[in-house]
């Protein structure tokens, strides 16, 4: 059963990449009840479709102009959006990681104090 929810998700996430150049669109996304807890992230749904409604949670990294490099604030607020992610009654079945702007994560935020 797990094997084939992996293999759902994957299906979803390659038709939208397919449909929009390789990129997860943002017109597909939805605002979700954690977002505006977050300085450091941006927390949305990714809606594949009424069958799958809130079950995609994208976590964006979002430092674009430190190109998303982790700060102290930042780890502490991964953590912390990953313990309340599926716990809120948001029906969350896959967490999306990425950044936002150009890269992934640029690494630990050396001036970081």
């Amino acid at each position: 059963e797990a094997e084939a929810g992996r293999r759902g998700v994957q299906r979803v996430i390659s038709n939208i990449e397919s449909e929009n150049k390789g990129r997860l669109c943002r017109a597909l996304m939805t605002m979700h009840p954690l977002d505006k807890r977050f300085a450091c992230l941006e927390i949305s749904y990714l809606d594949p479709g009424e069958n799958n409604a809130g079950k995609i949670t994208v976590v964006s990294l979002f430092r674009p102009e430190k190109r998303n490099s982790v700060s102290t604030e930042m780890w502490r607020e991964i953590g912390t959006a990953f313990h309340l992610v599926g716990s809120i009654g948001d029906n969350c079945r896959c967490v999306i990681l990425r950044g936002a702007g150009k890269g992934f994560c640029g690494g630990i935020d050396m001036l970081d104090e």
